[in-house]
């Protein structure tokens, strides 16, 4: 059984070492919006929840993929939208093939374009990695 901290070290890493991305965020929305100092592309991963199922652990998460499109030259939205489904769709299938987890092969990538502020366009998605709960009753830590 992974735990939440080996995803997301194995997640980051994964993310940092790919050729397109140059930072790799894990953040809630609220503070990935307020970093002001980023290096795009840029990749941010927010962990929403865990649930259980049976003997299964589910950790849900959402990813935002981004980069700057200048202020003159928005006509590139479409070109920074089509590479950072480059970048998902590796992503995605490292997904599929790394051991450790279960991971569902669906889910959308949804677009983004930011046309006042900051500039970035891109896209976001969620996905859903399951890993097999421990449940032995006598690993739980007790005191002497």
């Amino acid at each position: 059984m992974l735990s939440l901290q080996q995803i997301k070290k194995k997640l980051i890493t994964y993310l940092t070492n790919h050729g397109q991305v140059n930072e790799v965020v894990w953040a809630d929305d609220f503070e990935f919006s307020a970093e002001r100092n980023l290096s795009y592309p840029v990749v941010n991963i927010e962990f929403l929840e865990a649930t259980v199922s049976g003997k299964m652990l589910g950790y849900s998460f959402k990813v935002t993929i981004g980069d700057m499109v200048a202020a003159d030259q928005v006509d590139l939205q479409t070109e920074v939208i089509s590479d950072n489904l480059l970048i998902a769709e590796d992503f995605l299938t490292y997904l599929q093939y790394a051991e450790g987890w279960e991971f569902n092969r669906s889910t959308s990538l949804v677009p983004f374009r930011d046309d006042t502020g900051d500039r970035v366009s891109g896209v976001v998605f969620r996905f859903v990695l399951n890993v097999v709960r421990s449940q032995k009753e006598c690993a739980t830590p007790t005191k002497d």
